[in-house]
């Protein structure tokens, strides 16, 4: 058994059979008014110089970071809006999204294969998790069955649970997915409507809702956690990161208001630089959810989120690390 295998949730005696990866599309053009926002938001930023204190990430930053940061400071928005339009062919999503890197090692058709399995295990994780079908056990019951099961049937089956629209925006060409009748639905895609679900249950008995997530990645929990009718969300992370999630959530919610620094912070949606968090009140938010990326900062930071985060958040600290 290779590793790719050994890491899988469910077993495969029958194989995996013909699984379909796609790749999106993206928008039509670049989108030279959002890069503006998002320039200006990052010039606010340089000019208060919170700077990075978070070790893995300099140097992921001295590494990956770059051409994108080179766009980010141009006056001219038409570059950072056509590396935009292509993010998934580049660096800026290295430990965060599909970088250039694997976007490079999904072209291999032996790895789409590996990678078209390895989505719908993920996919059957996450309707075993919402009761949507039954957990397999090797010593109790059904074993070896759930992988047989149809994607398209998974995914009717997770929407009239959730009772929305699953379907991943398409905010850029060239990303990888599990294809279906739905859309393309990569790793992250699936993890996200997780997370969301999770906030959802937890938040279930509280009115309008105030979420605050530390390192949001792309946005895509923002997204999800937005599409199940949390009404308030917040993201901290590096002001480059910050960039990222600006584009996708404005472009995957063009109907929703979303503020960036600098612009008026009344809205659903609030995306700013992590030295904002400590100037919160007390129980500003009612959960702040952190995912991946406590272990990743440096021992002085992880602790000082930790400790700042019983006091910003009345209810729930909500931890995946």
């Amino acid at each position: 058994m290779n590793r790719a295998e050994y890491s899988w949730l469910h077993a495969t005696p029958d194989g995996v059979g013909q699984l379909q990866l796609g790749t999106s599309r993206g928008q039509p053009a670049p989108n030279t008014q959002i890069a503006s926002r998002i320039q200006a938001a990052y010039r606010n930023a340089l000019l208060e110089n919170g700077g990075n204190k978070n070790s893995l990430w300099q140097q992921i930053e001295r590494a990956h970071h770059g051409e994108f940061l080179k766009c980010l400071g141009d006056s001219d928005p038409a570059p950072l809006a056509g590396y935009l339009k292509n993010i998934f062919n580049e660096s800026i999503l290295w430990g965060i999204d599909q970088p250039a890197e694997h976007t490079q090692l999904l072209a291999s058709p032996e790895q789409q294969v590996t990678y078209a399995a390895h989505l719908k295990d993920r996919l059957l994780a996450l309707a075993e998790a919402l009761g949507c079908i039954p957990v397999e056990n090797p010593e109790q019951g059904r074993w070896g069955q759930n992988f047989a099961l149809d994607p398209e049937d998974l995914v009717s089956r997770i929407e009239n649970f959730l009772c929305i629209d699953i379907k991943p925006p398409e905010v850029a060409a060239g990303c990888f997915g599990l294809q279906t009748a739905k859309g393309l639905f990569n790793y992250h895609d699936i993890n996200a409507i997780y997370v969301a679900w999770r906030i959802k249950c937890l938040l279930a008995d509280i009115s309008e809702p105030r979420v605050c997530e530390i390192g949001a990645g792309m946005g895509k929990v923002a997204y999800y956690a937005t599409r199940m009718g949390i009404p308030h969300y917040t993201i901290v992370d590096l002001p480059q990161i910050n960039a990222v999630q600006a584009f996708y959530l404005i472009s995957a919610l063009p109907e929703q208001d979303v503020a960036l620094l600098g612009e008026p912070a009344k809205t659903p949606i609030q995306i700013l630089p992590f030295w904002k968090y400590p100037e919160f009140p007390e129980h500003s938010f009612d959960l702040v959810l952190n995912q991946d990326s406590l272990p990743e900062m440096g021992q002085e930071a992880a602790v000082a989120y930790i400790e700042q985060t019983a006091e910003k958040s009345a209810y729930f600290f909500l931890s995946i690390n």
